[in-house]
């Protein structure tokens, strides 16, 4: 005898009402809460397009537990598929940049256009140092630097802008020469 669909939706519900909290307890000891969550949902959604036998059978509760199992089983092996992608992904693009970075020169260069730069910050006049430093090194807000030094953030803006200004006008020409050696 065939259930209509309103007869099937019932008691896929009182199945929920039953287990549901049961089977999230059971699935959270392999995934986190909201993965549990989304697995228990599209288990029981998946309940309305099986025979009507399965959910007036005794086995249920065992096919709820099994059914979870495996969706467990597929989520982690996904998990570790994507996981070893990414990793493969991270390891490439560091093997990239040692062969990219190569030559030792390109290395100490690099170097040197640091120390470069923060010999330049030192040269800035000492309200404008002190913000640079807080706003790119310490990495404030212009808003949270102006409270910490009574200014107006349009002060702290302007103060940035200018800091940025006399690093250009001193480590451009610097890089560019720095360029025309490689």
């Amino acid at each position: 005898m065939k259930n209509t669909g309103n007869e099937k939706l019932g008691q896929i519900e009182k199945l929920y009402r039953q287990y549901a909290s049961l089977l999230t307890f059971y699935t959270r000891k392999f995934v986190d809460n909201d993965t549990a969550k989304d697995i228990i949902q599209d288990l029981f959604l998946k309940l309305c397009t099986v025979s009507d036998e399965i959910l007036f059978g005794e086995d249920i509760k065992s096919y709820l537990y099994q059914s979870v199992r495996n969706a467990c089983i597929d989520y982690l092996k996904r998990q570790e598929t994507e996981n070893n992608y990414i990793q493969t992904a991270i390891n490439n693009l560091k093997l990239e940049e040692i062969y990219f970075n190569d030559d030792s020169q390109f290395v100490f260069s690099a170097d040197e256009r640091l120390k470069s730069v923060y010999k330049t910050v030192l040269t800035l006049p000492e309200q404008c140092r002190r913000i640079f430093t807080m706003y790119y090194f310490e990495e404030q807000k212009s808003s949270d630097i102006a409270t910490e030094l009574d200014l107006s953030v349009r002060t702290v803006e302007s103060q940035l802008y200018k800091a940025l200004k006399l690093l250009r006008k001193t480590l451009v020409p610097a890089l560019i020469i720095l360029l025309l050696s490689l």
